[in-house]
């Protein structure tokens, strides 16, 4: 967890909290943004939209996929083998994993800070 003064301050945008509480690069914020829920687009597709290396732009997919905020079909080519096309999750899901990850971070630093009246308290003690 890495939150910044940008994430806290009143002009924070959805791209800071992706790349401060969930550890989101500049190349998965595009990649993020360069989907829709229910669109379905192939990797080489977002490369182009991006600007990015095919290899980079599925680097980033196979980490939104894993963190469930993208999800991953394959087709197949007729002239043998297959291919991948992803889609944004619902906001439904994207939704829960923003609250579990919130309520993760809140109970974090509630611990912190009992270890820190802790940590004073036994300073106090010492003197």
């Amino acid at each position: 967890m890495k939150i910044t003064s940008r994430t806290s301050s009143e002009i924070a945008c959805c791209s800071d909290l992706l790349e401060s509480v969930f550890n989101f690069g500049k190349t998965d914020v595009s990649v993020y943004y360069a989907l829709t829920p229910g669109k379905w687009v192939k990797v080489d597709d977002i490369s182009k939209d991006i600007g990015r290396d095919q290899s980079t732009v599925y680097r980033s997919l196979q980490k939104l996929l894993n963190m469930g905020f993208v999800m991953r079909d394959s087709g197949v080519i007729q002239r043998g083998g297959y291919y991948y096309q992803y889609t944004l999750s619902i906001s439904p899901k994207i939704d829960k994993i923003v609250k579990e990850k919130i309520d993760e971070l809140t109970e974090r630093l509630k611990s912190l800070s009992r270890d820190l009246v802790r940590e004073l308290e036994s300073r106090e003690l010492l003197q």
